[in-house]
C-alpha cells in the first residue's frame, strides 16, 4: 500500500528510473494528474519525468491522444483497450521516453458503469523498453483490470499505488 503521501514509493521508483536511465511519460485518466503531482513532489523528478497528460473526458481521448472514435464506442472511455491505445498514443507522441503508464476507471458512480465495470473498476497499462531501444528492442507491456473498494479518493489512492507497485516490480526485475 502507498504511503499516505507517495514520496517514498516516488523516491524509489525515481531511484530505479534514473538507475536505468529511463524517461516516465503518463496517461491518466481517472487520477486526473494525481499520480503527476505526486511524482513532481521528488526533488529529482525532472531526471526522469516527462509529464503526464490528463485525459479525462472521452472527447479529450478521442481528439487529443488519437484514441479512434470506434474504439471508444465499441469498449467505452474505461477498458483496457482504450488504455492501450493511450499507451500506445503516448509512444508515438514521446518517443523519448522508455517508460509508458496510462489509467483509467471509474472511482465513482456515472452514467457509464455498468455491472460489468462498477464503481472501483481499473485498467492499468504500461510499457517499459529497454534504455537503448533498437529495431528488435520490444517493450515489455505489463497492468491490467484491477476492483478496489472505498471512496472515489480511497480508489484513486489505490490505483496509484497500484500504478508505482506495477511499475516498481518490472523495474526491479531489469535490475
Amino acid at each position: 500500500m502507498m504511503t499516505s503521501d507517495g514520496q517514498a514509493e516516488i523516491i524509489r521508483v525515481g531511484q530505479l528510473l534514473k538507475e536505468g536511465q529511463h524517461r516516465l511519460v503518463l496517461a491518466e485518466s481517472m487520477t486526473a494528474g494525481a499520480l503527476a503531482a505526486t511524482i513532481a513532489k521528488d526533488t529529482d523528478a525532472g531526471s526522469f519525468f516527462l509529464g503526464s497528460y490528463v485525459c479525462y473526458d472521452d472527447v479529450f481521448k478521442e481528439h487529443a491522444m488519437g484514441v479512434s472514435p470506434e474504439l471508444l464506442k465499441k469498449y467505452g472511455g474505461v477498458s483496457i483497450e482504450v488504455t492501450n491505445a493511450l499507451v500506445l498514443r503516448l509512444e508515438h507522441l514521446l518517443p523519448e521516453a522508455s517508460v509508458y503508464l496510462a489509467v483509467t476507471g471509474f472511482a465513482f458512480d456515472c452514467p457509464a458503469t455498468s455491472k460489468e465495470k462498477p464503481v472501483g473498476t481499473v485498467f492499468i497499462r504500461g510499457r517499459l523498453y529497454p534504455k537503448e531501444r533498437t529495431a528488435s528492442g520490444v517493450g515489455r507491456h505489463f497492468g491490467g483490470e484491477f476492483r478496489f473498494t472505498g471512496s472515489a479518493e480511497s480508489i484513486v489512492s489505490q490505483s496509484m499505488a497500484q500504478m508505482l507497485g506495477l511499475l516498481l516490480e518490472q523495474l526491479e526485475s531489469r535490475r
